[in-house]
């Protein structure tokens, strides 16, 4: 205990030697510790207090008499409205008046019951507050119940006006289809009288129709075979696809940034990027093919790529393919020989060239399949 004050008496600006170190901790009980004993008045008490005086010299008695009617109910509406129950106004206050009367009638058998067998029962205060809360606590639970069970009866009677609304509204369509039963009945009706009058006419229509059937089957075997070279044309499209998109997976922001890097590239370079400005720009075309105008495309590289990836290869302007002809013929361009130049230039230039290609088959097959 000494060694725990000694810092708070040094604190205290005492000199902290063991005796004042004690004294500090003794004044400091005295002063901030107190104790309360509770005792239930009887023989018990009487007891106590002859072997320990000290219980009635040193301390402060007070005692706790029973409530009245006024205080009881005065506590149970107390409680009840701080456990936030919905009672009604008419019936929470007959509600506490009666839990009052019960426990005064409690103290009274209590106390007739401890005069039959001479030993003392006591029903306190706290014997109503624990029969409030218990009653808080179970009232708190059926009201829960009820609400649920309120819930469930209310969701149930909503499905069962559905269910009215909607038995209703069929018996209306049935009402509407039967009509429309008769109708087409009759209409069936007419119908077979007039085939009836017509059967020659038939007759004759079915010779023509043979006649039509063969001809259909040739024009289905013609369109048969469209259709395999139609497949056969979009089948050498596909690689053609996935050479541009393979060509593009080259490509990767390092590359790119090494491309634009470049003050004067070589002319294998700037001959790729004057064909993507031209595929990239739209109609009437573009007018600045330099390396400047390349430099400003590609200024936003995650941009650049994704432009290449989501173009729109179907429709590239006749006046775009003109213009990309000088340089498709040129042997040199090629993924092989940009390649030695600059990596992401090759991927470009294989790109284009897929690309064009791929519209060229498009072309050629688009007017077959229309």
């Amino acid at each position: 205990v000494i060694r725990k004050v000694r810092l708070v008496v040094r604190n205290a600006l005492i000199v902290d030697t063991a005796e004042n170190c004690w004294q500090y901790f003794i004044e400091q009980v005295q002063e901030k510790l107190h104790c309360i004993l509770c005792f239930h008045p009887g023989e018990a008490m009487r007891v106590r207090a002859r072997r320990f005086p000290a219980l009635m010299s040193h301390t402060l008695q007070d005692f706790f008499h029973p409530w009245d009617e006024q205080a009881l109910v005065a506590v149970g509406e107390q409680k009840l409205v701080t456990r936030d129950i919905s009672i009604p106004p008419p019936l929470d206050s007959r509600l506490v008046r009666v839990m009052a009367k019960m426990h005064i009638t409690a103290e009274e058998v209590a106390a007739d019951f401890s005069k039959l067998v001479k030993y003392e029962v006591a029903v306190t205060c706290k014997a109503f507050m624990t029969f409030l809360d218990i009653y808080g606590h179970i009232l708190v639970e059926k009201l829960a119940l009820a609400d649920s069970n309120k819930i469930r009866l209310e969701a149930g009677l909503a499905k069962l006006k559905t269910a009215t609304t909607d038995t209703y509204t069929l018996q209306e369509v049935l009402a509407k289809k039967q009509q429309q039963v008769v109708d087409k009945k009759a209409q069936v009706d007419e119908l077979l009288h007039r085939l009836g009058q017509e059967k020659q006419v038939v007759t004759i229509e079915n010779s023509k129709s043979t006649a039509e059937e063969s001809r259909a089957t040739e024009m289905q075997k013609l369109v048969s075979e469209k259709s395999a070279e139609m497949q056969t044309d979009l089948a050498r499209a596909e690689p053609l696809i996935e050479g541009a998109q393979r060509a593009l997976d080259t490509i990767n922001k390092a590359n790119m940034i090494e491309l634009k890097s470049f003050k004067s590239p070589p002319m294998e370079v700037q001959n790729v990027l004057a064909c993507v400005i031209i595929l990239l720009t739209p109609p009437p075309g573009a007018r600045d093919k330099s390396w400047q105008a390349a430099h400003k495309l590609m200024q936003r590289v995650d941009v650049f790529l994704a432009s290449l990836r989501n173009y729109k290869k179907e429709s590239i302007p006749d006046s775009s393919i003109a213009q990309l002809r000088p340089y498709l013929s040129n042997p040199d361009f090629t993924g092989e020989v940009v390649g030695t130049k600059s990596q992401a230039a090759a991927g470009l230039c294989e790109w284009v060239r897929n690309i064009v290609k791929y519209y060229e088959v498009y072309c050629f097959v688009q007017p077959k399949r229309q």
